[in-house]
């Protein structure tokens, strides 16, 4: 009976070495992509930071809901916008890229599109980096639990 106890706490602790040692190359592999993500995200940051939103104020434009409008105010990528129904703020690079915003200046459209797409890849990094980081934590912490006991 005494050497099946053995056997069987041989067997647990050569199971908990695997499965640490599972953790650490997780760790591992999720540490790279996190070091790849991050020089993806440089790149897109650097592309980003090279593009200015346009200046819009006095332009005319049409908006699919609300008409003609003209733009009488900008802050940043907010545009305030006087409509025949009164005035709307917009988010300038969302209304213009989505559509429901047209301008004659093709340019200005393909410029916000371009950046709101940089914002949502950069979003989008980002996140998957935060990701990747919390579960490396939890892989840490189920490695510290697993050697103090």
């Amino acid at each position: 009976m005494a050497q099946k106890t053995e056997g069987s706490r041989r067997k647990k602790v050569t199971t908990r070495q695997q499965k640490d040692e599972d953790r650490r190359n997780e760790i591992a592999k999720l540490t790279e992509e996190i070091e790849g993500l991050r020089s993806r995200l440089e790149e897109v940051n650097e592309e980003r930071g090279q593009l200015d939103l346009p200046q819009l104020e006095n332009l005319t434009l049409h908006h699919a809901q609300y008409g003609d409008g003209t733009v009488i105010a900008q802050n940043r990528d907010v545009i305030t916008v006087s409509y025949p129904s009164g005035e709307r703020r917009q988010k300038l690079t969302f209304v213009i890229a989505s559509g429901c915003v047209t301008l004659d200046d093709e340019s200005i459209r393909a410029e916000c599109q371009k950046i709101l797409f940089l914002d949502r890849e950069q979003e989008k990094l980002n996140r998957e980096i935060r990701h990747r980081m919390s579960r490396i934590s939890d892989l840490e912490s189920e490695i510290a639990r697993y050697q103090r006991e």
